[in-house]
This record gives structure tokens, sequence and C-alpha cells, in this order.
């Protein structure tokens, strides 16, 4: 019944898939570093990584709209990289809160 207890479960069924959300994860670990440091275009770069591993993680979404913000990208691109964690996590208050901000600074 519980929908993370599924998804994880399958993973470790999966010898593929289980090996790309692992190299997902080094690469999250290594974007919040890189992050922390100010190097802004190197976690950009490394979220996108992440991403074409697991194109469906919110996590990723919404790291790459904060970076995003950080690189002053256009507020369209960061409406829609929170939006997207905002789909596929629908439930998480943080991600939603920073798609009302993203919201607010677009229809300025």
């Amino acid at each position: 019944r519980n929908k993370e207890y599924h998804k994880f479960y399958s993973l470790t069924q999966n010898v593929v898939e289980r090996e790309k959300f692992v190299l997902m994860k080094e690469k999250m670990a290594l974007a919040d570093n890189l992050i922390k440091n100010k190097q802004f275009n190197e976690a950009f770069n490394t979220l996108i990584d992440a991403k074409n591993l697991i194109p469906n993680d919110a996590e990723i979404f919404n790291y790459l709209g904060i970076v995003s913000i950080e690189l002053k990208k256009t507020p369209l691109e960061v409406y829609t990289f929170f939006e997207k964690a905002v789909l596929l996590d629908p439930k998480n208050r943080g991600y939603k809160e920073n798609l009302y901000l993203a919201k607010k600074k677009l229809e300025k």
C-alpha cells in the first residue's frame, strides 16, 4: 500500500535501475556540496546528469529550480523546474512554496 516502499522494492529487483538510482544519489550529494561551495554552474550540470539517470525525481527538479535562481536564469525556466517538482510530488509543501514564489516572480 505504501508507494515509497513499492518504489524502492522494485528498485531492488532491477539491477540496472538500482545502479542508476545509486548514481543519481551520488550526483545529488555532489551537487549539494557544489551548492554549498557556491559552484552553481557545476551543480547545475551535475543535477542535469542526475535527471538524465532518474528523469522523474521531484527533488532533482526542486534543486534545479533553486540553482537556476542562483544562476539568474529566466523566471519562466525557474518556474518550470518548480512546477515539475510539484507535479511529481504534489504533497510536498516545500516544493509548493517554491512554485508559489516562482509564480509571483514570473508575474512581475
